[in-house]
């Protein structure tokens, strides 16, 4: 690495414009791969500096380099991904490099450029925010994007931030999201799997399909795999304690009848840890399933109550005589309610509409 090259990385930290202006005119080559395998770009991108990124990629840095080096693949992404899992707080500069995607025309006829502009829509969904995704829609174009595995970024959305997200609370964020994208897209909640080749979920499974029946019956069974094993370390103590043992060189804690733990502080914080893995397990379940599935469903028969009110309008359906044409809004929105809460009381409804 060059003294402008360390130089640049130091007013990249520091924010430092001037700086960085003068360090990148002096750079004899704006795409250099330190010992790391990472670029100007990739600093920029980590320290979310937007400006030194716009100065960076007007002077034509690739935004599609991965910093692989020979014997093995360093753990980030290309620049352009790597700016979209950099989250929310991020979103002016996933736009940046949106806008200056959407202005090289080159990169679309690069298949090394293609196949990492494909991965777009589904970082988007899952890490960034509804503006960022429509932006990165617009330039892909894509209406029913999968992946190799045949996931669809929905799907990929629900079963990643499903099967390992451990707080309810970012769930919540993401999925709010998810619901502002599915609420302008509607169709996409209606996309299925359907890939002979992997077995990432079953072919015919809805996303919402998959998460109901796949991803949240794998965290129940997490649940019951923790729960057990916390209460066999309950029953061992219980029975230490019935026996009155106590075990020289051990620290606990003396019950009410004066007996001790025979357990030493590793095993007590084991144990700790087992039950806050089950509560917030716990906590992500019941997000999952008593807030983010009835309104992921209630906005995917949205589009059923347009389609029914349309069919049956009396200029829009050419129904005169059809009696449901008649019903007013108030008296349809009741009737679907109705029709909701019957269907998402009965597992076998939803399997049959979801999977």
């Amino acid at each position: 690495m060059g003294i402008h090259d360390t130089r640049l990385l130091v007013a990249i930290q520091d924010r430092d414009v001037e700086a960085i202006e003068y360090e990148i005119r002096k750079l004899s080559n704006v795409n250099y791969q330190c010992q790391t395998r990472h670029t100007a770009l990739h600093s920029a991108v980590l320290y979310n500096n937007v400006e030194a990124v716009r100065l960076l990629l007007e002077r034509g840095a690739n935004m599609m380099i991965i910093p692989f080096n020979k014997t093995y693949q360093n753990g980030h992404e290309c620049p352009l991904l790597m700016a979209m899992m950099m989250g929310e707080s991020c979103e002016l500069l996933q736009l940046l490099f949106l806008r200056v995607l959407s202005e090289t025309t080159a990169l679309r006829s690069d298949p090394a450029a293609l196949a990492v502009t494909a991965k777009l829509t589904q970082y988007a969904m899952m890490y960034t925010t509804p503006r960022v995704f429509f932006a990165a829609f617009e330039y892909d174009g894509v209406v029913k994007r999968v992946n190799p595995a045949g996931l669809t970024p929905l799907m990929c959305t629900l079963r990643g931030v499903g099967l390992y997200e451990k707080s309810a609370k970012k769930c919540a964020r993401i999925m709010c999201n998810v619901l502002t994208i599915v609420d302008k897209c509607t169709e996409i909640g209606w996309e299925r799997y359907n890939s002979k080749q992997t077995a990432e979920c079953k072919n015919g499974y809805t996303a919402l399909g998959l998460l109901m029946f796949d991803v949240i019956a794998d965290r129940m069974q997490r649940d019951t795999h923790y729960t057990e094993a916390l209460d066999a370390k309950e029953k061992a103590v219980a029975l230490a304690i019935a026996n009155g043992g106590y075990a020289m060189g051990t620290v606990g804690g003396v019950t009410p009848t004066g007996f001790f733990y025979p357990y030493n502080e590793a095993e007590i914080e084991m144990s700790r840890v087992h039950l806050q893995t089950i509560t917030r397990n716990r906590e992500v379940i019941a997000f999952f399933k008593k807030d983010f599935i009835p309104a992921m469903f209630g906005k995917m028969l949205s589009s059923m109550r347009t389609a029914l009110g349309m069919a049956t309008h009396v200029r829009l359906g050419n129904k005169v005589d059809c009696s449901v044409g008649q019903l007013d809004a108030d008296v349809m929105n009741m009737i679907f309610a109705q029709v909701f809460n019957s269907i998402d009381n009965a597992e076998s409804e939803l399997v049959h509409m979801l999977c």
